[in-house]
C-alpha cells in the first residue's frame, strides 16, 4: 500500500473451504500480519515474475558489538539475525559486509581461520540463514583484520 505496486500470488487453489484449516482461513481472511508475511517471503512458492533480478540485493543490514571493543581483537563472532530468509550467498553477504572480496572469504576458510560454532566448515555457497554463528581467527592475518575492523566501525549503525 505504501509502495503503489501490488501483484496477486496464489496461496490456495481450488479447494473447498472445509479442506482448509479454520486458523489458516481465518487468518488469510483477515489479513494476519504473520500469516501475510510468511507468504509473502516464501521463497518455495513465489513466482517467477516475484524473482530478483540477477545483482539485485534488497536487505538491510545492522551491526551491533554485543562483547568488547574494536580495538585490539583476534576472534570476531558474527551471529546472523535474519528477520525474514534471505536468498544471498553466505559468502556474498559476508565480503559484502566485511569489505573484502569473495575469494579472500574462500581462501580464509579454507586455511581455517573461518568456521562455524562447531567448528565445522561454514556452506559458504548456500543462503545465509538464521541463527548462523560464523568465527573468524585472525591472528596472524594483520591486514584483514584492519579491513574488517574499518567494515565494522564506518557503519552507522553499529553501536559502540
Amino acid at each position: 500500500m505504501t509502495c503503489d505496486a501490488t501483484w496477486n500470488r496464489s496461496i490456495i487453489e481450488r479447494r473447498n473451504r472445509k479442506q482448509i484449516a479454520p486458523s489458516l482461513l481465518g487468518a488469510l481472511q483477515i489479513n494476519c500480519p504473520e500469516q501475510v508475511k510468511r507468504y509473502a517471503f516464501d521463497k518455495t512458492g513465489l513466482p517467477a515474475v516475484a524473482a530478483p533480478r540477477k545483482g539485485e540485493t534488497s536487505i538491510a543490514v545492522h551491526k551491533h558489538i554485543v562483547e568488547g571493543t574494536v580495538q585490539d581483537w583476534t576472534d570476531l563472532e558474527i551471529t546472523l539475525n535474519a528477520a525474514v530468509p534471505v536468498n544471498l550467498r553466505l559468502d556474498r553477504l559476508l565480503a559484502q559486509e566485511l569489505g573484502i572480496s569473495r575469494n579472500v572469504v574462500k581462501q580464509l576458510a579454507r586455511q581455517g581461520g573461518l568456521f562455524d560454532g562447531n567448528d565445522e566448515a561454514l556452506q559458504l555457497k548456500k543462503p545465509a540463514r538464521h541463527g548462523t554463528l560464523i568465527c573468524f581467527q585472525l591472528t596472524d592475518q594483520v591486514a584483514l583484520k584492519a579491513q574488517i575492523k574499518s567494515a565494522l566501525i564506518a557503519d552507522e549503525v553499529v553501536a559502540l
